[in-house]
C-alpha cells in the first residue's frame, strides 16, 4: 500500500522540484545569487579586466587611450570604472595633446561625461603639467572642470588655482584664485 502512495507522489515531487529549479535559475540569471545571505544587492559592475589597455575612437580618429590596472563595466553597460590609470593619452585629429595619471576614472558612456573624483595629472606634450582634482568632463559643453583646485607647472614657474574650468573648443583655460611663483630671468 506505501508503494501506490509513492507512485502517485512521484508526478508532484517532480514539479514541485522542476518549479524550484526554475525559480533559482531565474534569480540567478536576474543576479540574485540563490545562495547568498537574503537581501543582499548584486555587484554594480558585471564585466572586470585586469591590466588592460583599452582605445576609445571619435569619427573614425583614436581619441583616447588608457592602461588600466583594473576596468569595470556595469551590468547596464552604461559606466565604465578605470582604476589606477598609467599611460593615458589624449588625441586630436591622430596627433597626441596629452598623457594622463589617474586613481580613479569613471566615465559614462550614454552622456559621454567623465568624472575622476580622486584628481589627475594631465601632462600637455611640449607644455604645462597640471594636477587637478575632483576633474568632471562635461562632453556637452566640451568643459572640463576642477572644483577642488589646480597645482600646475608651466615653463619652470608653479602656481595654485582654487578652481579651473578649461573650454576645450575655445582653447581656453580659467584659472581662479591664483597664487604661485614666477622665475624671472
Amino acid at each position: 500500500m506505501n508503494g501506490g502512495i509513492v507512485k502517485r507522489m512521484i508526478p508532484y515531487i517532480t514539479v514541485i522540484m522542476v518549479v524550484c529549479a526554475l525559480v533559482w535559475a531565474f534569480k540567478y540569471v536576474i543576479g540574485v545569487s540563490p545562495l547568498s545571505v537574503q537581501g543582499r544587492k548584486p555587484a554594480d559592475f558585471s564585466i572586470k579586466f585586469l591590466d588592460s589597455t583599452l582605445v576609445g575612437w571619435s569619427n573614425g580618429k583614436k581619441a583616447w587611450t588608457f592602461h588600466a590596472r583594473t576596468v569595470q563595466v556595469s551590468r547596464d553597460r552604461v559606466h565604465v570604472s578605470f582604476d589606477g590609470i598609467a599611460g593615458g593619452k589624449l588625441f586630436e585629429n591622430g596627433r597626441q595633446l596629452a598623457s594622463l595619471k589617474a586613481a580613479k576614472l569613471d566615465y559614462d558612456i550614454v552622456s559621454g561625461n567623465v568624472i575622476m573624483p580622486k584628481g589627475a595629472e594631465l601632462a600637455i606634450v611640449n607644455g604645462p603639467v597640471f594636477d587637478v582634482k575632483d576633474v568632471h568632463w562635461d562632453s556637452k559643453s566640451s568643459r572640463l572642470y576642477c572644483k577642488q583646485g589646480v597645482d600646475a607647472v608651466v615653463n619652470g614657474n608653479s602656481f595654485h588655482g582654487d578652481r579651473l574650468t578649461a573650454d576645450i573648443a575655445k582653447k581656453e583655460i580659467y584659472v581662479e584664485k591664483v597664487n604661485g611663483r614666477l622665475l624671472v630671468e
